[in-house]
C-alpha cells in the first residue's frame, strides 16, 4: 500500500500551487511580443531588397555628382531650371529680412512658400525671430536671373539696398564680382 506522509503531502501541494507572477515582467513580455508582431508585419509590407536597390540607383542617377578640377566632388543643384528670382522674406514690425534664391520659394504660391521657409529654416538661430513674426511676408524681386555670378550680384544688390534702408538682415551677404560699397 502506498501511504503518503503529511510531509510529502505538503511538498506536493506546494509544487502544485501557482507561482506568483511579477506583473511588470508580464507586461514587458506582452509589450515585447506586440513589438515583434508589429516588426514582422512591417517587414512583410516592405518591398524586396532588390527593388529597393533599383530605386536607390534611380535616385542616384537623378542627382548626379559634379567633379571639380581639384578632384573634389559634390552633388549638383537643380540646374535644369536655369532661371531664379531673388526672394525676400521680411517682417515690417521687427525690421528683419532674409534673402534667398532657393528655387522652392519662388515657384510656390506665397502661403506655401511661407510654410516652407518656416519649416526649412527652423534650425537657424539667427532667423528664429523672423520666422515667429506674425507679419512675415514674401517679396519676389521682379527680374528673372540666370544661375551663376549674375545671380550672386543681384542678391548682393538687394542685400545692399535693404541694408541702406535700415533693415537688419539675418542672412550672409553673397560674394559678388563687383566692389562692395
Amino acid at each position: 500500500m502506498n501511504s503518503i506522509t503529511p510531509i510529502q503531502q505538503e511538498t506536493e501541494v506546494k509544487e502544485e500551487a501557482p507561482v506568483p507572477v511579477n506583473k511588470m515582467a508580464a507586461m514587458a513580455a506582452a509589450a515585447k511580443a506586440k513589438q515583434v508582431a508589429k516588426n514582422e508585419e512591417k517587414a512583410k509590407q516592405l518591398e524586396p531588397p532588390r527593388q529597393l536597390a533599383e530605386i536607390t540607383e534611380a535616385n542616384n542617377a537623378r542627382s548626379s555628382v559634379c567633379k571639380f578640377d581639384d578632384g573634389k566632388t559634390r552633388k549638383k543643384q537643380n540646374y535644369e531650371i536655369q532661371d531664379r528670382k531673388v526672394s525676400v522674406f521680411k517682417s515690417d514690425s521687427l525690421k528683419l529680412a532674409f534673402i534667398s534664391t532657393d528655387l522652392a520659394y519662388c515657384t510656390r504660391p506665397t502661403e506655401s512658400s511661407l510654410e516652407h521657409v518656416r519649416d526649412a529654416l527652423q534650425h537657424r538661430k539667427k532667423v528664429q525671430p523672423l520666422l515667429k513674426a506674425d507679419d512675415l511676408e514674401m517679396v519676389l524681386v521682379g527680374e528673372v536671373i540666370e544661375v551663376g555670378q549674375d545671380l550672386n550680384d543681384a542678391k548682393g544688390r538687394v542685400y545692399d539696398l535693404l541694408a541702406s534702408e535700415g533693415w537688419k538682415l539675418v542672412c550672409n551677404r553673397p560674394t559678388t564680382s563687383y566692389p562692395r560699397p
